[in-house]
């Protein structure tokens, strides 16, 4: 399972700043907006292999999206899809479906660092009991990268997929089922 490196010490406060919780809505509508996205992009895969895995991608996003509505709840921040997260995944996706396998692997592994960041510093600002959910979202995107990367190194599906499959197995038992690691 990936980690995220230098885990950074969360604010103790039980009062989220706005930035945090701006930061938080936006991630949630994110994960409506690459769901969307990957389901596109899965649709339109000429090979059923690749369908298959973007179909474990779009499962990675959908257990993202359900780890973080309990945070999101907590604060009376809302859990709807808004309308420009659907559209925006379902343009944007337009982008991506010329590409060759490569091609798609390669800008996806370049543009999941900017996402990286992003989760790293509201992981930074976020209140303590919030860390593990807001950890699982930022080694989401680690499990992604890593699938890109490993099919760019040709490495065979079961294993560029072992990441991902991990992490989705990680948030069953943690935060879907109720269990503690």
């Amino acid at each position: 399972m990936p980690h995220s490196p230098n885990q950074p010490t969360p604010e103790h406060s039980s009062n989220p700043s706005h930035s945090y919780l701006s930061g938080l809505f936006d991630a949630y509508q994110g994960e409506v907006y690459g769901i969307v996205m990957y389901e596109r992009i899965s649709s339109s895969r000429p090979c059923a292999e690749e369908r298959a895995k973007w179909k474990v991608l779009v499962d990675l996003e959908k257990t993202t999206k359900a780890v973080l509505t309990p945070i999101m709840k907590q604060y009376g921040l809302s859990t709807k899809s808004l309308p420009t997260s659907i559209t925006d995944g379902w343009q944007d996706a337009g982008q991506y479906l010329h590409l060759s396998w490569k091609s798609l692997m390669k800008r996806f592994s370049d543009e999941l660092n900017t996402d990286i960041i992003t989760y790293q510093n509201l992981l930074v600002q976020c209140p303590s009991g919030d860390q593990k959910a807001i950890t699982y979202l930022v080694d989401h995107e680690y499990a992604t990268k890593a699938f890109c990367d490993m099919e760019l190194a040709n490495t065979p599906s079961g294993v560029s997929l072992q990441p991902v499959y991990d992490l989705i197995a990680s948030a069953d038992q943690v935060f879907l089922t109720g269990k503690s690691e």
